[in-house]
């Protein structure tokens, strides 16, 4: 078993290894990352990094976190 792809990854490499079209797999791919157990999850690192807004203010944001 492979265990080095992701999702997107997986499933482009598996749709493609059907013979269909480049942009057919890739629109596989892009739907695999939708879900947030893959591609939201990334969505929401950017949004927490946009909430932060800034290096300094990372102690903080980490201080009221952990606080609940």
């Amino acid at each position: 078993a492979e265990h080095e792809f992701n999702c997107s990854t997986n499933a482009m490499r598996s749709i493609g290894s059907a013979h269909t079209d480049p942009f057919s797999a890739m629109a596989g791919a892009a739907a695999a990352l939708y879900l947030p157990l893959h591609g939201g999850a990334n969505e929401m690192v950017l949004r927490m990094l946009k909430e932060i807004g800034s290096l300094d203010k990372v102690p903080d944001y980490i201080k009221r976190v952990k606080a609940g």
